[in-house]
């Protein structure tokens, strides 16, 4: 394995997400790495028929395909909602395009979406005179997620969305009937309640000038605003865990398992199986080295619900005058022509789940606002 393959592994992590602005904590990114971006198509329209479900976890099985080839290499990535942003070194990108392609053909023949999918790399951005910086954040011990700055993401956006400018490489779906690896997929936790009365889906994009003081007040003033502390307003806690069974999402799940079996064998044998689970996680049950009462806290620990990709994305559990404060702030702040934002309010959250061992602390839990959260969000920063 190439050492550059290496190079998000062995960057040091931070635990404090206030620390976002210490410029120290980003690295260049190798030019043997790519940028990879997935997103659904139509995702708005499919949100408001109330597909939302099944968009972020369409969105959410593009990371684990990468995550599922990685091997040794750590895959720095972030979860959008309706798609991702990831880093693929070279040697794996080939694989992961013939992946993505299985989950292209998924996404169409089984939940009728269609998937976007393309990359550029480093090498051709830096070409471009652009650049891109990734930092590490520590979700709990071997559980991170990507953060990332520098102006290269969002022009590779638009290279892989509209052609504009030309240069990456847009990849359209194959015939080939291939399945792609999304062992650990899942989606079985009831909607997560609000606590305090409203979940808030923001996005906010500091403009070009004063980018770092931008996003350092941004940040300053939504942690004044939530009592000091981003924790008090994290949308997953112990008292809104609750599994049912069967859950709703039990057949959009076994739509993205490989067809090794019988269609009735699957659904019997992934009912079974998430029954155990429920019957485990619901009466705390160990199931060897399961540990169900652990797993939830680490469930809780490991909840992806802010993160940075020249966007601040956070799903939040606000009390309705800090939403108003929220929405005040930054109103003015777009009003300074300092940020363009988007607010999403709905009464509880959305959660994905990645899970490559749930005895070892090895999984990921993807946040988003119930109702299309960060899609509809989305879709009023661009018609702001």
């Amino acid at each position: 394995m190439r050492n550059d393959n290496l190079f998000y592994k062995k960057l040091q992590s931070f635990k404090d997400f206030s620390q976002l602005t210490d410029n120290s904590r980003f690295i260049d990114i190798p030019d043997s790495w790519n940028v990879v971006i997935t997103d659904v198509k139509g995702s708005t329209q499919a949100v408001r028929e109330g597909r939302y479900k099944d968009v972020n976890l369409v969105g959410a099985a593009s990371i684990t395909c990468a995550l599922n080839i990685s091997n040794e290499s750590e895959i720095p990535f972030v979860f959008g909602g309706d798609g991702a942003t990831m880093l693929i070194p070279d040697d794996l990108i080939q694989p992961l395009i013939q992946e993505l392609q299985g989950l292209q053909r998924l996404a169409q023949s089984s939940f009728k979406l269609q998937l976007r999918v393309g990359y550029i790399s480093m090498r051709d951005l830096r070409e471009s005179a652009l650049e891109l910086q990734v930092a590490k954040y520590e979700l709990s011990p071997g559980n991170y997620t990507a953060q990332f700055k520098g102006g290269a993401l969002l022009v590779a956006e638009e290279m892989i969305k509209n052609g504009i400018p030309a240069g990456a490489t847009v990849i359209e779906t194959s015939a080939d009937d291939f399945s792609p690896q999304l062992d650990g997929l899942s989606c079985r936790l009831t909607p997560l309640e609000n606590r305090n009365g409203i979940i808030l889906s923001i996005l906010v994009k500091p403009t070009p000038e004063k980018n770092e003081d931008t996003l350092i007040e941004v940040l300053a003033g939504l942690k004044n605003i939530l009592n000091g502390d981003f924790l008090s307003a994290r949308p997953v806690s112990l008292e809104k865990l609750f599994w049912r069974w069967p859950s709703r999402s039990i057949f959009s799940e076994i739509k993205t398992q490989k067809r090794k079996k019988s269609v009735v064998r699957q659904i019997i044998q992934t009912g079974l199986h998430s029954l155990v689970a429920t019957l485990s996680l619901t009466f705390n049950i160990p199931l060897g080295a399961f540990k169900p009462r652990a797993y939830k806290n680490e469930l809780i620990t490991n909840s992806d619900y802010k993160k940075f990709d020249e966007t601040l994305r956070m799903v939040i559990d606000c009390s309705l005058e800090q939403t108003q404060a929220i929405e005040d702030f930054l109103q003015k702040l777009k009003d300074d022509k300092r940020i363009v934002f988007g607010i999403h309010k709905s009464t509880s959250a959305l959660m994905t789940c990645m899970v490559k061992s749930a005895s070892t602390n090895k999984h990921i839990h993807f946040i988003d606002g119930a109702d299309g959260g960060y899609t509809l969000a989305a879709a009023q920063m661009r018609n702001n």
